[in-house]
């Protein structure tokens, strides 16, 4: 597993360096580079080695690209935000008759000889 990176800040600031989404219906031409996270590195104070660089340009890319897919999406001022989550799916529903809670019985446990 890799460590990662602060990559949020990276992205936000190669967003800054002009990666940012193109207008609806146009190609993407500024793809993050090399260049893009050194210009980052040096806004930033960090210094990645080549090797870090390397790890991190296609997780950089694939953040801009989630980005691009989110800026698709146009909602007008009536969407209200996703303030409330509720996990329940649309339809289901739970039993409402109240029945009187039952106990199982505790079956045999064994303690370990080591306690600690």
């Amino acid at each position: 597993m890799r460590r990662s990176v602060n990559w949020r800040s990276l992205a936000l600031l190669a967003f800054g360096l002009g990666c940012a989404a193109p207008a609806p219906g146009q190609p993407n031409t500024n793809l993050i580079t090399r260049e893009t996270v050194l210009e980052a590195e040096k806004l930033i104070g960090l210094d990645f080695s080549d090797s870090k660089i390397n790890l991190m340009l296609p997780d950089l890319r694939e953040q801009l690209a989630r980005f691009e897919a989110l800026h698709r999406f146009a909602f007008s001022n009536d969407v209200p935000p996703a303030l409330l989550f509720n996990p329940v799916p649309l339809g289901m529903k739970f039993e409402t008759k109240r029945r009187k809670f039952k106990m199982s019985a505790v079956g045999k446990v064994r303690l370990p000889a080591n306690l600690a």
